[in-house]
């Protein structure tokens, strides 16, 4: 299962690269034993495994909450030697 989530990793930071959006989904539907819905709706196997849905599409940029910049990013991370701040982006 760590491997799944290491490749839902690697699609989601594609996806922002290419200037899309993505997020993950674990219905509980995924969880609940004997639950075939989602199978039947994909045409998959009985014995295939779903780890998460993942809609992929583009953003609306202007709905998005306007970023507020953590100052207390800069007493948390630390760029290869503890104590050496991060440098922020202006």
């Amino acid at each position: 299962m760590e491997s799944a989530w290491t490749a839902i990793e690697n699609i989601c930071l594609a996806a922002t690269d290419l200037g899309l959006g993505t997020l993950t989904y674990t219905p509980e539907i995924l969880r609940m034993k004997g639950q075939t819905a989602l199978h039947d709706l994909f045409g998959l196997p009985a014995k295939t495994r779903i780890q998460t849905l993942m809609p992929v599409g583009h953003i609306d940029h202007a709905k998005l909450p306007p970023r507020e910049r953590d100052e207390g990013f800069r007493r948390k991370v630390f760029l290869n030697t503890y104590g050496r701040p991060y440098p922020l982006p202006a």
